[in-house]
């Protein structure tokens, strides 16, 4: 849903969603797509670890510090107590392909939309039609004999 969102050109600046969807798989899609996006998300109890002050907690040691903290807030409307801590997934770090990936996939999009077409168009163009760039795309199936 989220890439069809994308691909319709619908911006957005945050991405809300419940424990049930936050996921390292997801996240890491946002992160990939090199958008000013903040994803907004409940952890799970369970045995991820969150970056939270250069510490790596799971959600039930950080539950704790920040009851030891004090900096549990109540909701008179909800009826329940709630904290809220700014963290980071741990295993969320793009690889350098990953990166340059997301980075190419950006710069169709805009000339796309530069000259009001879909992307699908100008990648299908870009790999398709262009001797120079399908070696780019194929180099990784290219064997040592190949490169020498």
């Amino acid at each position: 849903m989220v890439n069809h969102a994308i691909r319709e050109g619908i911006r957005f600046d945050y991405l809300l969603a419940d424990s049930w969807f936050t996921c390292t798989d997801i996240v890491k899609f946002i992160k990939s797509r090199h958008m000013c996006c903040h994803y907004l998300g409940m952890s799970k109890m369970g045995k991820t670890k969150y970056l939270f002050e250069k510490k790596l907690l799971s959600a039930k040691e950080l539950v704790k510090l920040l009851q030891a903290r004090k900096a549990i807030n109540y909701s008179r409307k909800m009826h329940c107590n709630y904290e809220v801590a700014d963290v980071e997934l741990a295993v969320i770090q793009l690889s350098v392909t990953e990166r340059i990936w997301g980075l190419l996939k950006e710069i169709v999009r805009i000339i796309a939309e530069a000259f009001e077409t879909d992307d699908e168009r100008v990648m299908d163009a870009l790999i398709n039609r262009s001797e120079t760039f399908k070696h780019y795309i194929n180099f990784d199936r290219l064997t040592i004999k190949q490169a020498a």
